[in-house]
């Protein structure tokens, strides 16, 4: 018999050797290194905001997962995300349908918490898309000339050390109060910020106030010259343009020391901010085309309840538009969120109706692709251009568009 439940210390051995064969990428091999490993997983057994579970069958544990309350700003609404990470499964019992149990426990867990969102970072996308997870905004990856960056000053730009963590903290819940898609972190992701000595943090001072921060390491180039080195930046915040400049100058300044900034962001437009947008590689893709960037797919977000999402958005405006629209979602995986839900916007404002309400046109979509169009991933008219959804009336379809338009993309730093 299969029970899901949370783990304790006792756990901690076969917790280890499930999580280290399941990621052989820690390089967990050797007796220190496991000890190590299961150090770190009792000290997250003590947060508060994250929470382990394991999947036993007939009292023998065979998969472990763990599960983050987050806050995430929601056009605007602040609303509660669940997240899924460290899904790992005995290797000898893959194929078996535990993690396909665990993400289920998962997405129930956090409807009776009345999360409108649940999100995670998937091991291979196809196979969380199947179970109703969307796509978000492409992560960019640049790698960038240091004098490529915009001169500037840096009067403002310091250092920051631990007992500045407060102010670093203060200013990435203003960032995340005004940025769509912006998720709370973790208690362990605030606690390594200044604990790993591998990272920097250099700041925007505004008085005591920090209104800016880099977070970085220096990474070798690899060619055999220890004097080469790259600067991989893992956090960059900024409240206005003045604090960005003023960042952006000092990684310009690093021109003499670093061969390369890399940088990941959620930012298709950097380009326009850079002397030379090119990325080093020589490569020139087909035309006379240069190659700038690389782009890759990340966080996915999932909607647990279609009616409790527009409750939550009771006072957005929606395009100012005014339609009677009934929502018809696909969802195989959570039965529950199957089915129709009938808005009536006026004016941009949202009032739920009863499903066998009237209404003036009907989408239908997968809850993976609703998802995507939610959060503003993605518009209608990209959706409906590919296929993915359909609409009664077609002349309908720049109302339903403007509904769902976003000027902003969502936003994610939060990794778990």
């Amino acid at each position: 018999m299969r029970t899901i439940k949370k783990i304790d210390a006792a756990c901690l051995d076969e917790w280890a050797k499930i999580s280290a064969n399941a990621f052989p990428g820690m390089k967990i091999n050797s007796v220190e290194e496991m000890a190590q490993l299961k150090e770190r997983l009792e000290k997250g057994l003590a947060q508060t905001d994250a929470h382990s579970y394991g999947l036993f069958e007939d009292e023998t544990l065979k998969g472990v997962m763990r599960l983050f309350d987050f806050t995430m700003n929601l056009h605007g609404h602040e609303v509660a995300v669940g997240g899924l990470g460290s899904v790992s499964v005995d290797l000898v019992h893959k194929k078996k349908k535990v993690a396909r149990d665990m993400v289920a426990y998962f997405l129930k867990h956090y409807q009776e918490q009345e999360a409108v969102f649940t999100a995670l970072y998937p091991f291979r996308p196809d196979f969380y898309k199947k179970m109703g997870f969307g796509h978000s905004t492409p992560m960019t990856h640049y790698t960038i000339a240091p004098a490529s960056f915009p001169k500037g000053t840096k009067e403002h730009i310091s250092f920051l050390d631990a007992s500045e963590a407060e102010a670093v903290k203060a200013c990435y819940g203003r960032y995340q109060a005004k940025t769509h898609g912006m998720m709370s972190y973790p208690t362990a992701t605030w606690d390594s910020v200044f604990e790993d000595v591998s990272f920097r943090v250099v700041g925007y001072k505004d008085g005591d106030a920090v209104r800016g921060y880099l977070l970085f390491k220096f990474e070798p180039v690899g060619n055999g010259n220890f004097l080469a080195n790259d600067m991989l930046v893992r956090a960059f915040i900024y409240e206005s343009t003045e604090v960005m400049h003023e960042l952006l100058a000092f990684l310009h300044a690093q021109a003499d020391q670093i061969n390369r900034v890399i940088l990941t962001v959620q930012d298709e437009n950097l380009h326009y901010l850079l002397s030379d947008p090119r990325n080093g590689s020589g490569v020139m893709l087909p035309g006379i085309n240069h190659e700038t960037a690389v782009t890759g797919l990340g966080i996915m977000f999932r909607v647990l309840d279609v009616p409790r999402l527009f409750e939550a958005w009771n006072d957005r405006d929606f395009g100012g538009q005014t339609c009677r629209l009934c929502i018809t979602v696909r969802d195989s995986f959570l039965e529950e969120n199957d089915g129709s839900t009938v808005v009536y916007f006026e004016n941009g404002r949202s009032a739920l109706q009863f499903a066998s309400a009237h209404y003036d046109v009907e989408i239908t979509l997968d809850v993976s692709d609703f998802s995507s169009l939610a959060m503003g991933a993605v518009t209608f008219k990209q959706l409906l251009r590919y296929g993915l959804v359909t609409i009664s009336d077609p002349a309908y379809t720049d109302v339903v568009n403007r509904l769902f338009w976003t000027e902003d993309k969502p936003q994610c730093l939060t990794t778990f």
